[in-house]
């Protein structure tokens, strides 16, 4: 019976440290009916912007989706760039904080249809990046399909409801997307499960087993003492 009780403690405890994946640390709630072309080729570059709550303010992937206008025809490898960018007063800085060549991370068609082309989800994963909770930053991703002479990147999103704003050059201060103005693109932000701290429960359970390891340990003592004549004495 004890030995009972200590194997589902220990496995309570165990359970408390098992290693998670990863949690929406950020999602910007869009159901995309629209989209905006964020495309080197093009060239013109979309942002929108973001807060991650106290104790989930770390960055470990990004998700987002997107489709290729006019032709639909997405033929050649993506070479896409995540950017971050500080809030200043209400709109991204010129130059990003922290720019990441994603490259090609693979595309799934979603088999939703916006405007007459397929719209397709990505996802990537990234070093881990610690940033200020509660604090307005701005996302930037855009493609490069150079090598696409039928079609260019646009990401999804819904319109008017959200706070993106665009610019035609890196070097360029961003303005808001026109028309319409206030658009939400659509991604999601991912990072590392919160796992919480061992409760009173958990020390409790760990309590309770070295006591009853401790009382095992006894016992056999003393089976010892009595059959030996030898006294054991126990540091429990």
């Amino acid at each position: 019976m004890k030995e009972n009780m200590a194997n589902a403690l220990i496995a309570l405890v165990l359970a408390w440290a098992i290693p998670a994946t990863a949690d929406v640390v950020f999602d910007n709630g869009t159901t995309p009916s629209n989209s905006f072309v964020s495309d080197t080729d093009f060239p013109r570059f979309v942002a929108d912007d973001f807060s991650l709550a106290p104790g989930a303010n770390v960055i470990t992937g990004v998700n987002w989706t997107g489709l290729y206008f006019p032709s639909n025809t997405p033929t050649q490898p993506d070479n896409f760039t995540i950017e971050f960018f500080a809030d200043i007063a209400g709109s991204p800085a010129v130059a990003p904080f922290l720019s990441l060549l994603i490259g090609n991370p693979g595309r799934a068609d979603t088999g939703i249809d916006i405007t007459g082309s397929d719209l397709f989800a990505y996802s990537a994963s990234v070093a881990p990046i610690i940033l200020a909770p509660s604090t307005v930053f701005w996302l930037s991703i855009f493609n490069n399909t150079t090598a696409d002479s039928d079609d260019n990147w646009f990401w999804a999103m819904q319109d008017a409801l959200g706070n993106s704003v665009e610019r035609g050059n890196p070097a360029d201060p961003w303005v808001p997307q026109v028309p319409p103005v206030g658009n939400r693109q659509d991604f999601q932000l991912t990072g590392p499960t919160v796992i919480p701290e061992p409760s009173g429960l958990a020390l409790l359970a760990i309590s309770v087993i070295g006591l009853l390891g401790c009382r095992r340990q006894q016992g056999r003592q003393g089976e010892l003492s009595s059959t030996e004549g030898v006294d054991h004495r126990s540091a429990c």
